[in-house]
């Protein structure tokens, strides 16, 4: 609803001198689209500022005398969406770039919030009457998430909370895997995404780092809160959750790099107590592991305080020169962790597909790299290289591959224990003398000090190029290409870089758009659809989680349903049942169901066997669920399961099972 003009999103995205310089009189320029702002266009300041960081901040009287001020206050607003970074709403200041402290109070604090001050008099987003915000919801498990307009906007409730409007989004595999295997959804329906990058557009309360204005990242690790989630136009997160970007990143970089960067630190620095203190090729970082523990434990979740505080003792935290292994190095957080390790002076062990990402690790410093293609060999070479004596390893990858990365590590009952790590699951059982962590992450955004502390540090890396930020790849389309970018998460096509949606050119096709959105017309002669394989009417009707779900018989035997032996006009041949198949997911129905006739009669002559064809159906469709009869005195148990699990997985969880008993005597 709301778009970033494009000349805001090329500047951020590709933050060069020039492109900082074009955006500074861009932002000037830009004033003629405003009608009353044409005549004051020239007289707006715009200032580069010697700070590392990329801030927009709106000038308060933006050139105008005090009378033409007083004038327009004095004008009543109509209801509208706020979209005074657009450049394109009617009376809306447009912002000017400054890299420093222009426009902040004199206590350090911005406008954005409460306090009274002149400047939040002038907060445009203040004076709007009815803000509101696109976003993405998802309705239930295993859909797509519908494009919904015209939302509320969150509302700030604490001191430290803070209003991001989003300018890119970054997908993780987790917002796939969640909303298709129901696990991180508090309710439906729900808003999901964890990464974003933006502009404050409101600031804290309290004094902050943080101010009105600066372009922002980090990720939604509170996902309990949906104001916090990303697929939304306008995030609420704290000001200690977020990094400041420098001018030598660019925001796309931002939006890939949050989730993976805090959980990177937070297992290096807490779970396996890594100290940064001594780094010296680089900016030192805080002793995360002794700061967690000078902590009262009632601060702490009381479901990660054994992971935080007894989990490791202070005897066995890694010293610099000890190996650590990382299963999945391809990942974006095995690629931040790799550096992280190295900046504490670890020898870092990577597994990994070496065809896509082996150069990419080895400009990153990894001491030793082993393809993962031939597991039962990387881990006999892991050990042979680290010499039996591994005692850290942290696996991104699933647990299967953690059960591999733990039979690398050393088992001796004497000694110093083994650590690892899962960021995606465990094994089922320890090995001798190992000790299984499980990633605090609600750290980051439940303790203030090591929020802060931990993104200050990030600040500082960035400043000081000291991280290579993974690569990444734009996915168009706004928020309404979310869908398609998941899409291409679940193939597995993606290895060893983000995909980045910028936010603010929303495509419509694919995505529930509007909630009038037309009904298909009948247009064929024989009362079919014929208007191609637009999924909007679906969509569109199949949102509403308290919708009725609509199923049809499939006519996979001659006669169709009817029992008679006049002629039907329904068709039993696949091509006749695709074309239904295919009319009827564009209409909404949800659910077909195949039947299975071998010797009842009423015209049922020629008849296709219901699984098969039920398969058949599925790859012809899109989100057509298919019901698949089944008798059980024909079909070998394991047979039918084995055949059933191999079409769920060709069609993602489309396919189900309806064991007839049968009323037919002669078919039991």
């Amino acid at each position: 609803m709301h778009q970033a003009p494009a000349w805001l999103l090329w500047c951020l995205f590709d933050p060069d001198p020039v492109s900082l310089l074009t955006l500074t009189a861009l932002c000037s320029v830009s004033s003629v689209l405003l009608a009353k702002a044409v005549a004051r266009a020239q007289k707006m300041p715009s200032v580069v500022h010697s700070s590392p960081f990329v801030s927009l901040r709106p000038d308060p009287a933006c050139g105008r005398s005090g009378e033409e001020r007083q004038k327009e206050k004095r004008e009543s607003l109509p209801s509208r969406s706020f979209a005074n970074l657009s450049g394109l709403s009617n009376n809306v200041d447009v912002p000017s770039l400054s890299n420093g402290v222009a426009h902040r109070l004199a206590n350090g604090s911005s406008n954005g919030h409460t306090n009274g001050s002149a400047a939040r008099q002038d907060d445009e987003f203040l004076r709007l009457a009815s803000p509101q915000q696109d976003l993405l919801l998802l309705h239930g498990p295993r859909q797509k998430y519908s494009l919904e307009r015209a939302r509320d906007i969150p509302e700030l409730r604490g001191d430290h909370e803070i209003l991001i409007q989003v300018l890119a989004i970054g997908l993780n595999p987790v917002d796939w895997k969640g909303a298709d295997y129901d696990f991180g959804q508090p309710s439906y329906p729900w808003v999901n995404g964890r990464d974003f990058a933006g502009i404050v557009v409101k600031a804290p309360r309290n004094e902050s780092r943080v101010q009105h204005g600066d372009v922002v990242f980090g990720p939604s690790t509170d996902y309990r809160d949906v104001r916090k989630a990303a697929y939304q136009e306008y995030v609420v997160t704290t000001d200690y959750n977020v990094a400041r970007i420098p001018s030598t990143t660019t925001v796309k970089e931002g939006a890939a790099s949050g989730v993976a960067f805090v959980a990177a630190a937070v297992a290096l620095g807490v779970s396996f107590g890594l100290d940064f203190t001594s780094s010296r090729t680089s900016p030192a970082g805080p002793d995360f592991l002794r700061m967690v523990r000078q902590l009262d434990p009632r601060d702490v979740p009381e479901d990660i305080r054994d992971e935080c505080f007894t989990s490791l003792p202070t005897a066995e935290r890694p010293q610099p020169g000890e190996w650590l292994a990382i299963w999945g190095a391809n990942s974006t957080t095995g690629q931040l962790a790799l550096q992280l390790a190295k900046l504490a002076g670890l020898k870092v062990a990577c597994v990994a597909d070496l065809a896509k990402g082996g150069q990419r690790l080895s400009e990153l410093g990894a001491d030793f790299m082993v393809d993962k293609y031939d597991t039962k060999r990387a881990v006999d070479i892991v050990r042979a290289v680290t010499g039996n004596n591994l005692r850290f390893g942290l696996d991104c990858t699933g647990k299967d591959t953690a059960d591999l990365l733990q039979q690398t590590l050393q088992q001796s009952n004497h000694g110093r224990k083994s650590h690892l790590l899962g960021m995606t699951g465990l094994p089922k059982q320890a090995s001798p003398n190992v000790v299984h962590h499980k990633l605090p992450i609600k750290l980051f955004h439940e303790v203030h000090d090591y929020g802060e502390a931990l993104m200050q540090w990030l600040e500082e890396l960035l400043v000081a190029k000291s991280l290579k930020l993974p690569n990444v790849e734009i996915a168009e389309g706004g928020l309404a290409g979310i869908n398609d970018a998941l899409d291409r998460l679940r193939s597995g096509t993606v290895s060893g870089k983000r995909i980045v949606v910028p936010v603010g050119n929303e495509s419509r096709s694919g995505v529930s758009d509007s909630p009038q959105s037309p009904t298909p017309a009948i247009n064929g002669a024989d009362g079919i659809i014929h208007s191609g394989d637009d999924m909007t009417y679906h969509n569109q009707i199949n949102s509403d989680p308290d919708r009725l779900k609509f199923a049809y018989w499939v006519p996979n035997v001659s006669g169709g349903l009817v029992i008679s032996k006049i002629l039907q006009r329904t068709h039993w041949d696949l091509k006749s049942n695709v074309r239904y198949a295919k009319t009827a997911e564009r209409v909404g129905f949800e659910y077909a169901l195949s039947q299975i006739r071998f010797m009842a009669g009423y015209g049922a002559e020629n008849q296709h066997e219901p699984v098969s064809f039920s398969q058949a159906l599925l790859g012809a469709t899109e989100k057509l669920k298919v019901i698949a009869a089944l008798l059980p005195g024909p079909w070998n148990p394991a047979v039918a399961a084995k055949q059933i699990a191999s079409i769920d997985n060709y069609c993602d969880g489309r396919i189900a099972v309806n064991v007839v008993s049968g009323w037919f005597k002669a078919e039991v």
